[in-house]
């Protein structure tokens, strides 16, 4: 525990004032120190049990926004390959509308016939 080095410092040198004291201020100063360990012990475990619901708030809104930036790639990434396909399909379709061209001209007939071939 972080907290333990603080609260015996803070007990020895209430031990070391009370060296001057009567025995009943010395008990009463005992009490109090012990009183404020106590104190400080809960408090840090209450600030450590915040942090850590923190912590877990703040993981789960990271593991949400991973989850969304997730679906938002793979969304763009579905379309992005759908344009693809698209260009692709019409460079297929050009690339074959020429050949039926450059056949046409070498046979002299029509586009369309050599399409047909």
């Amino acid at each position: 525990m972080r907290n333990k080095p603080v609260v015996l410092a803070i007990g020895g040198a209430c031990l070391l004032a009370l060296g001057a004291c009567s025995e009943k201020t010395q008990e009463n100063a005992k009490e109090t120190a012990a009183a404020a360990g106590d104190d400080i012990q809960t408090a840090a475990a209450d600030a450590g049990a915040v942090a850590k619901d923190a912590a877990q708030d703040v993981g789960k809104d990271l593991g949400q926004a991973a989850k969304q930036g997730a679906a938002a790639v793979s969304h763009a990434a579905g379309k992005a390959a759908h344009e693809a396909g698209d260009a692709l399909d019409t460079a297929g379709s050009k690339a074959d509308h020429e050949r039926a061209k450059a056949e046409a001209n070498i046979q002299g007939e029509s586009v369309s016939k050599a399409k047909h071939d």
